[in-house]
């Protein structure tokens, strides 16, 4: 899939030009489960809601967390960038000082709310992201799961 970058140099409509405004009408709402990086699609519901504009984030690699939709083409119809949700660290605080730190944990687990336009050419929801370890968060982010999605599933 491209060049290998994140974006997998894939062309994008990125909002169909509405990168300014938020987009009104049609959405959908993705529930996914997530515990570490696996990620499940739980629920899809069909709503009338107000949807955040796309990003454009370049080419390259990035690293980070977002989410696509793609066409049927692999052409990227919507995307947004979000804090990750996978984080495998912590805030503690010193004792004495009150001062903070971040500290390997855990893996996350928990749920996850996309809210995306509802567009009809729609077939792919993909989402990205780099690792959560503190000391790999740097890293590019990857592809972790594709999820058939639109007419034809």
């Amino acid at each position: 899939m491209g060049d290998g970058s994140p974006l997998g140099g894939v062309p994008g409509a990125f909002g169909r030009g509405e990168e300014e405004d938020p987009m009104t009408g049609q959405a959908v709402r993705y529930r996914l489960g997530y515990e570490g990086m696996d990620v499940r699609l739980l629920a899809e519901e069909r709503i009338e809601a107000t949807v955040p504009p796309s990003a454009e984030i370049g080419e390259g690699e990035r690293s980070g967390f977002w989410f696509e939709l793609r066409d049927d083409q692999e052409c990227v119809l919507y995307r947004r960038v979000l804090a990750t949700p996978f984080s495998a660290e912590h805030e503690v605080y010193d004792q004495e000082s009150g001062t903070p730190s971040r500290v390997a944990g855990a893996p996350a687990s928990g749920t996850l709310w996309l809210l995306v336009p509802s567009f009809p050419d729609a077939r792919q929801l993909v989402v990205h992201g780099s690792p959560p370890e503190i000391e790999r968060r740097a890293e590019a982010a990857r592809e972790l799961v594709r999820f058939d999605i639109g007419a034809g599933r």
